[in-house]
């Protein structure tokens, strides 16, 4: 007999309080990691400028438009551009040895890195 199903049989009130405070955990965890996939306009600027990129270079190296560049650049909050179009920009930038810190709502920043280059062969 499954966990659950012992502790529905003991008590149902139980087993949905066990199954809620499952759920608020896993609600969390998400929001943990979406908010730590994310990164704020002015990252995007400062790590464009540390690489020496226009928004162009950037938007043709991530496979975006140029417009797309300037509106995440410009957004306010996240909800203006498309979350794949961020983490495109996100993970092109950590290639060229961009790190990200902190989060959009506590202190964001940028440090670099050399670039991690291909095992030689």
């Amino acid at each position: 007999m499954s966990t659950f199903k012992a502790l529905e049989l003991r008590s149902p009130i139980n087993f949905c309080v066990i199954q809620h405070a499952h759920l608020v955990s896993i609600v969390r965890k998400i929001c943990k990691l979406k908010e730590s996939s994310l990164i704020t306009p002015s990252q995007i600027r400062a790590a464009r400028a540390m690489l020496g990129w226009s928004a162009k270079t950037l938007a043709t190296s991530a496979g975006l438009s140029l417009r797309t560049i300037q509106n995440l650049e410009a957004a306010d909050d996240e909800l203006t551009v498309r979350r794949s179009s961020i983490l495109a920009v996100k993970a092109t930038l950590e290639s060229e040895g961009i790190e990200f810190i902190g989060t959009p709502k506590d202190a964001p920043g940028i440090r670099i890195h050399q670039p991690k280059s291909p095992p030689s062969k």
